[in-house]
């Protein structure tokens, strides 16, 4: 059996004295569900080094995972600089699991683990692969600024589905967007589990009603890298329900380098009094967050199944969500829109705030729904994946 696990991610991570930090998703506690089948976890991801202190909820590193650093890099541009050098890196990681018989999964899409995929592919080396986005929705129109967007969205589309084809084993976050799109045409093991963790003490434990009242609370969250998660069309949603005379507030959870652009896009439109932009919090406030939410909006241009709309439907928060990824497979249609709407978005919004009772239902459907996605159900499927690639040999048949 592979005991070992490389785990190969786009995702980037700050290194302290402390110790490795994840900037997006990646504590400690997440690897302990590989580290329950895998003896040790190898983390092959950009390690950024930093001086300030992190608060200890982020920290990543821990007994029984490392980390293999990849060549730092933000962006594109910084990509083509040193692409070079991650090759070569990635070579050397693509020889290190061969030599050890070692188990990989490379998180997909992504240039890090895209690039992995195909070393090892090229070197009959056996993968699996979490399929977590679409680049076929991230590279859509109006979701990136960029010259060459039409052709990455076509080359990025075509390139995951012949790294997931090639895959041994498939896990898909979402219940069969990304199936669909990416089949796993190769694979002995296929199984789909959300990376959320809800543990069962976690879901509102009451069903009460869910009293509106004005100012309205909006809540959205997401990072603030790109536009993905549609920052500037909950803003303007904000200017134009004002107009209106619905007195409503936006709370936004999450940084990145696009946060000052959107801090003056909300004074462009006078509604800097109104939003409140608080960068990364922990766990503690985000449940405070969803605690003192009236309604909570995914309106992203591109998702694979966002955790965020599955804890605050944990909540039995009423959500508003666009029709990408595995979005309609949590909400309700009557509450999905298309992406990009400001208009359909404020008809959204104002729909519910008219109508009480229909809220209370939507309340009492996303709490049952956010169950099925219980740490207690996806634990099992995750595992029977990790089993089945720890039983699998290293190098393929020819």
């Amino acid at each position: 059996m592979r005991k070992q696990l490389y785990f190969v991610t786009e995702a980037r991570f700050w290194e302290n004295e402390d110790g490795v930090f994840s900037q997006c998703g990646f504590p400690y506690l997440l690897w302990t569900r590989y580290l329950a089948v895998f003896s040790s976890v190898t983390v092959v991801a950009r390690v950024e080094k930093i001086s300030n202190t992190v608060d200890a909820e982020y920290k990543s590193s821990g007994p029984g995972v490392s980390f293999h650093r990849i060549p730092y890099y933000e962006g594109p541009s910084g990509f083509t600089k040193k692409r070079k050098q991650i090759r070569l890196v990635l070579k050397d990681i693509a020889s290190e699991i061969r030599d050890s018989n070692s188990s990989v999964i490379c998180r997909l899409p992504g240039m890090i683990g895209g690039w992995m995929a195909d070393l090892l592919a090229k070197n009959s080396i056996e993968y699996a692969c979490e399929v977590v986005g679409d680049p076929w929705d991230v590279y859509a129109p109006g979701a990136v600024n960029h010259p060459l967007r039409p052709i990455f969205r076509l080359v990025f589309t075509y390139k995951l589905k012949r790294q997931v084809k090639r895959a041994k084993q498939v896990l898909y976050v979402t219940e069969n967007h990304l199936q669909k799109r990416y089949p796993a045409l190769n694979a002995t093991f296929v199984t789909n589990a959300s990376n959320v963790q809800i543990n069962d003490d976690i879901f509102k434990n009451d069903d009460s009603p869910h009293y509106l009242s004005a100012p309205y609370s909006l809540l959205s969250i997401g990072s603030l890298e790109q536009l993905y998660k549609s920052p500037d069309i909950a803003l303007k949603a904000v200017r134009v329900l004002n107009d209106k005379g619905i007195n409503c507030r936006l709370v936004w959870l999450g940084g990145g380098r696009m946060m000052n652009q959107m801090k003056d896009l909300a004074s462009s439109l006078s509604i800097s009094h109104l939003v409140d932009f608080r960068g990364n919090v922990n766990r503690g406030e985000l449940f405070r967050c969803f605690a003192n939410c009236d309604f909570y909006l995914q309106v992203s241009r591109a998702e694979g199944l966002p955790r965020a709309l599955l804890e605050a439907m944990s909540q039995g928060l009423v959500c508003v969500g666009t029709r990408v990824g595995g979005i309609p497979e949590l909400l309700s249609n009557d509450v999905i829109i298309e992406k990009g709407s400001v208009s359909a978005l404020c008809d959204c919004i104002e729909r519910l705030i008219s109508t009480p009772s229909r809220c209370n239902e939507l309340s009492s459907m996303n709490l049952n729904k956010s169950k099925e996605y219980s740490e207690s159900v996806l634990s099992a499927r995750r595992e029977s994946f990790y089993k089945n690639i720890i039983n699998q040999p290293c190098v393929s048949k020819k």
